[in-house]
């Protein structure tokens, strides 16, 4: 394979960008959103860490090559800098785990088979990578909890937006087009993005005020975010969407988050 792929332990040493954490509100604040961004709630996340871009191919094929999992995606050319897709959210948190484990921290995820299913539990006292909340994802999309539709922390898109009126050829690399104020890029469109969190479309009537982990069981997990082959509408913030554990498609990736741990 024909990539330069660049080993974790150097890509991560800056690519993480810390959050404080505090209070906002979670939820459509602008009157347009779907049934399950209602109602809006006040909720607080703690002090987090997430990375700047969604992981690329070629963070991923490292990842494949070390523990000998096949490859992703239809091809092995055009990778590179993309954003890894075609991958389940099985696939993900499994990354997770190797990559806490090469940087020698404690893995967040206990994966297991029990009668033919996969079990997943978090441990959240862990140090090591793992997906984001929802609540974590809207945070830092909102630029620490702002008035905001879009994650350039505007209420009107920019072209830095990926999304089917801009861009109907695919995803863009990572780190291209221009981060948001807090530096992190394509937190709306481009790729979807994986979120820890099972989904429900009455997550929020219940949702916990002090750092919310979504609801307790179900059958699909929550994606983020919006995806280059989709309306601008479904790139606003507060937009939800469902994936199944198993799915995987061309326009769903992941980005990683870790616990700031006091």
């Amino acid at each position: 394979m024909e990539s330069t792929i660049i080993h974790p332990s150097v890509f991560f040493l800056d690519s993480m960008i810390t959050l404080k954490g505090g209070i906002f509100k979670i939820g459509d604040a602008f009157g347009e959103g779907a049934a399950d961004e209602y109602p809006i709630k006040n909720v607080k996340v703690g002090s987090f860490a997430l990375s700047k871009t969604c992981i690329s191919f070629d963070e991923y094929d490292y990842y494949c090559i070390c523990t000998g999992k096949p490859f992703v995606g239809d091809s092995l050319n055009n990778r590179g800098k993309l954003p890894v897709v075609q991958l389940t959210w099985l696939d993900a948190v499994d990354y997770c785990n190797w990559l806490s484990e090469a940087h020698g921290l404690d893995a967040v995820y206990d994966i297991c088979t029990i009668n033919n299913e996969v079990s997943v539990k978090v441990s959240w006292t862990k140090n090591g990578f793992r997906l984001p909340t929802e609540a974590e994802w809207e945070f830092a999309a909102r630029q620490e909890g702002k008035y905001a539709r879009y994650a350039n922390g505007l209420q009107l898109p920019k072209s830095s937006i990926m999304h089917a009126g801009v861009n109907k050829q695919g995803s863009v690399p990572v780190n291209s087009k221009c981060s948001d104020a807090l530096g992190f890029y394509h937190l709306c469109g481009n790729v979807w993005e994986f979120c820890n969190d099972w989904y429900g479309v009455d997550s929020y009537a219940n949702v916990d005020f002090d750092n919310p982990k979504g609801v307790v069981e179900g059958r699909k997990k929550v994606i983020r975010g919006g995806a280059w082959n989709e309306p601008l509408d479904a790139c606003r913030i507060s937009r939800r969407q469902a994936i199944s554990l198993d799915e995987q498609n061309h326009f769903t990736g992941f980005r990683v988050a870790r616990s700031i741990l006091m």
